[in-house]
This record gives structure tokens, C-alpha cells and sequence, in this order.
């Protein structure tokens, strides 16, 4: 197993970010797994014999991934390191900015070992055709870095799809970094369908300027352990950003998804929307802040979750928080945990449905008002399609 110090060291990428690795490399080794915000995820990792950051930080690095080639006037969508070597000017000043190695111990692995990454740079008034990105893991580790950076009035469509046929332990690291200045568009969407036994970690946070609009879409499906967290920072007057997660556990699978909006300046909107489903044994924990500053007067943040319970033994919670400094402020937020009612099965076998077919319908339904928030119809098809095969494979 090759040494941490030799895995980080990178002979075709520029001084400043083999400088940026090695720092974080010194930061891995002092940062404490549960220093973490507190997290069941990372409690139960802690207690498991079979996990540990170690064993993954050096194994391969296996999988197919598939990018974009978009290198015109105006804008790319290029690989990171490709991009880093070729047009530091303009990856060197956005890279690391939001999401910070020194913020867990997993962002300071990733940024130590991160190998496959996407850039996607639009200039002022250009669009960007819809760009999609697959990674196909077959083991060893992933670190995956996305850096997005929308000049005015620019727009953009990105959607990523991590999947693979892992059959052993298997450690997924992404982090996504985006910048998006003056009435600029994005929607972004994400779908993990990892394998049973991965442990994912995920860190995502956008950066939105005056009147910048975000649809942020993440569905998650895969992993043995996942934890996600999602930043938006509404950073100046009119901005808004919708976030929208979803995800179906079943199994002994655990998750625990934060959802963060923070509100800088006046006039600005955020709306976060978690629905869940979790069968069998699944534990699901849904958390997240919605914080107005000083100043940041006339926003309005709403934060709402759903979480459907299937499962005898299937357990969720929600912890949600307001964080207001100032007055003249719409801000709202609410949990709802429910389970199928024997009404609701009573009404649909009434017209003709078997039961276990209304069951499933019942839990396919449950996640639309996520999936309906991505504009890509044959991607909504796609990812119910995936989870009636969770579905199917749970019956």
C-alpha cells in the first residue's frame, strides 16, 4: 500500500495546487473524524470495525468516468486538472474558496487525494449547452472535485450521475464548488446510485451575486452510509436559489442530509425541500439552518421536509433551525413523518389496484415533488425507474 505522502504528491498539476495538497494532507492527519458537525453517520462509522480512512486514502483510485469536451469562445467544460494546467487563471482563484479542506476531516482527505474533477467556466452572456457527467466506480476510492463558475448573465445546465457495481467497501468523496455572478442561471442536478457498501461524503456550496437564480437538485439512492451537505449562500440583493434533495433508503442504510441557506443581503429568496422514503431498517436524519444576517432585510426562506416511514423498524428525525438577526423577514419551517394509511391502500385497491402494487405506488409518488424540480424529463424517467427497482428488489 503505497505511503500517504507518495499518493499526494502529483508530478502533472501546477505548484499551487500540489502546495494546496500538501496542506491538506498536514490538516488529515490533526483533524479528528467526529470533529465533524455531530453526525450519526459519523458516530457509527466510528464504532465500525470494517471502516477506516486509512485503509481507503492510498488504494487505487477505480472507475469510468465519462466529461464533456466543450473548449470554445466563451466558455468549457473541461477536466479539472486538465483545466488547472491549461487556464489557471481562471481555476486558481475560484478552487478550495467555499468549501475548505480544514472544514472535516473528509473535505482534508479529499482535497489531499482528489484526482477526477469537472470545470465548467461560462462567460458573460453565453449559455452552455446541457452538460452531463458519468462516473461508473468499480472500487478503491473516488474523489471527485467540480468547480462552476457562471459570469453575468451567463447560463448553465450540469447534471452528474455517480453510480458503479462496487461489490466490497468503497469510499466516495465529492466535493462542488459554485460561483455564479450577476444574473446568471444554473440548474444542477446530481443522482448517487452507489453501491451497497459505500461510504459517501458529500460537500456542495454555491456562491450566488445580485439577482443569481440556483435550482439544486440531489437525489440520492446508493450507499451502505451517506452523509451530504449543502451550503447556499445568498451573497448579494436578489438573489435566489431553490435546493431540493430526495432519497429512498431501505435496507440498514444510513443518511444524514444538511441543508443550508444564509442570507447575506436584502431581497433574497431561499426554498429548501427534503422528501424521503425509508423502508426495512433505514435510519434517516434531515437537518439544515436558514440564517438571515444583520441587513439582509425583505428575505424570504422557507425550509420543508417529508419523510415517509415503510419500514417496522425504519426511523427518521429532522433538526431543523432558524437563525434570524433582523426584522421584516419571511421565514418558515416544518417536519412531517408519516406512514401509509390504511385509508389510502383502502381507496386505491378499491379501484382495482393489488395491494402490494398500491404499496408501491404509494412510495414512488412520495419522491415526485423532488423529481419533478429537474427540467430534464428523460432524467425524471430515469430516476424513477431506478427507485421502483429499489422497490421491486425490497418486495
Amino acid at each position: 500500500m503505497m505511503p500517504l505522502q507518495e499518493s499526494v504528491s502529483r508530478h502533472n498539476e501546477p505548484e499551487w495546487m500540489n502546495a494546496i495538497r500538501l496542506q491538506a494532507m498536514q490538516a488529515y492527519s490533526k483533524i479528528p473524524l467526529l470533529g465533524e458537525p455531530d453526525s450519526p453517520i459519523v458516530k457509527h462509522l466510528m464504532r465500525l470495525t470494517d471502516f477506516n480512512p486509512a485503509t481507503f486514502e492510498v488504494s487505487p483510485q477505480k472507475g469510468n468516468t465519462q466529461f464533456p469536451r466543450i473548449e470554445e469562445k466563451g466558455m468549457m467544460a473541461l477536466p479539472l486538472l486538465e483545466a488547472a494546467c491549461n487556464y489557471p487563471e481562471r481555476v486558481q482563484p475560484f478552487f478550495g474558496q467555499t468549501v475548505s479542506f480544514m472544514e472535516s476531516k473528509m473535505d482534508a482527505l479529499h482535497y489531499a487525494l482528489w484526482k477526477e474533477g469537472l470545470f465548467v467556466w461560462v462567460g458573460k452572456n453565453q449559455e452552455l449547452e446541457p452538460v452531463t457527467i458519468n462516473f461508473e466506480g468499480t472500487g478503491g476510492n473516488a474523489f471527485f472535485h467540480s468547480l462552476i463558475v457562471l459570469e453575468e448573465g451567463a447560463r448553465a445546465q450540469v447534471t452528474y450521475r455517480f453510480g458503479g457495481n462496487q461489490s466490497g467497501e468503497f469510499l466516495h468523496k465529492d466535493v462542488e464548488e459554485i460561483f455564479m455572478e450577476p444574473h446568471s442561471r444554473a440548474q444542477v442536478c446530481s443522482l448517487q446510485n452507489l453501491g451497497p457498501k459505500a461510504h459517501v461524503f458529500s460537500s456542495k456550496k454555491a456562491v450566488l451575486e445580485n439577482n443569481a437564480r440556483l435550482n439544486y437538485v440531489h437525489t440520492l439512492l446508493g450507499g451502505r452510509n451517506v452523509k451530504q451537505k449543502i451550503d447556499v449562500v445568498l451573497a448579494q440583493a436578489g438573489a435566489q436559489a431553490n435546493s431540493s434533495s430526495a432519497f429512498f433508503g431501505n435496507g440498514a442504510q444510513k443518511i444524514d442530509i444538511e441543508t443550508n441557506a444564509f442570507h447575506l443581503k436584502p431581497h433574497t429568496t431561499s426554498r429548501v425541500l427534503n422528501h424521503s422514503v425509508l423502508t426495512e431498517e433505514a435510519y434517516g436524519v434531515i437537518r439544515g439552518i436558514l440564517k438571515v444576517l444583520p441587513g439582509a432585510t425583505e428575505s424570504d426562506c422557507d425550509w420543508h421536509s417529508h419523510t415517509l416511514l415503510s419500514g417496522e423498524k425504519s426511523r427518521g428525525n429532522s433538526l431543523p433551525t432558524l437563525d434570524i438577526h433582523t426584522n421584516d423577514v419571511k421565514a418558515a419551517h416544518g417536519s412531517v413523518f408519516s406512514q401509509i394509511s390504511p385509508e389510502e391502500l383502502f381507496y386505491i385497491q378499491s379501484r382495482g389496484m393489488p395491494l402490494k402494487e398500491a404499496q408501491r405506488m404509494i412510495l414512488e409518488g412520495y419522491l415526485e415533488p423532488v423529481i419533478r424540480q429537474i427540467q430534464d424529463v428523460a432524467q425524471q424517467n430515469e430516476i424513477r425507474n431506478l427507485v421502483e427497482g429499489k422497490i421491486i428488489h425490497e418486495h
